[in-house]
This record gives structure tokens, C-alpha cells and sequence, in this order.
């Protein structure tokens, strides 16, 4: 099986993934079943930056809440502590 190597580049982590025709497995060991030459399972190349380190304050923004209300994330917060939670669901 042909696998490539790829390298995404991170200030503080280098990480890999391995790609063939068949499948797709991050950094994280999740395999996805697109072929690799699928632009929804393409890594990004050149200057990725994947998120926000630990500890660096989030961009403010707004979404609605389960009554359709916007909130915004600073605002509405009083100055209090959150964590954000982002769960990878489903192979597009």
C-alpha cells in the first residue's frame, strides 16, 4: 500500500498524518474512509495554523442559544471562565 507522510507545521508540535487511496488517518488516529484525493480529507498545506494554544484568550463571537437568542461568547460571560468543547462528528 502506497501511504505518503505528510508534515503540518505547528509552533509548538510537529504532527503527521498517512494518507493511501483507500483511507485517511489524522494525527489524532482518526481514519476516514474518503480517498485522498477528496477536498473535504485534503491537510492543509503552507502556514496551517490549527487553533488557539493553551491559555490564549478565544475570539469573541455570536451564535444563537437554544431559544434562537444571539448570545456573544465575551459578553454574556461577565468575565467568568469557559471552556470550549469541539467534537469531531462525522465523515463528511
Amino acid at each position: 500500500m502506497l501511504t505518503d507522510r505528510i508534515m503540518s507545521r505547528s509552533t509548538e508540535v510537529a504532527t503527521f498524518a498517512s494518507m493511501s487511496s483507500e483511507k485517511f488517518t489524522d494525527e489524532y488516529g482518526f481514519t476516514g474512509p474518503l480517498p485522498t484525493t477528496s477536498s473535504q480529507r485534503m491537510v492543509p498545506t503552507g502556514d496551517f495554523r490549527p487553533g488557539l494554544s493553551i491559555g490564549e484568550p478565544a475570539p469573541d463571537f455570536e451564535l444563537p442559544n437554544h431559544r434562537g437568542e444571539i448570545v456573544s461568547f465575551h459578553a454574556d460571560r461577565n468575565g467568568a471562565r469557559t471552556a470550549l468543547l469541539f467534537y469531531r462528528s462525522v465523515v463528511w
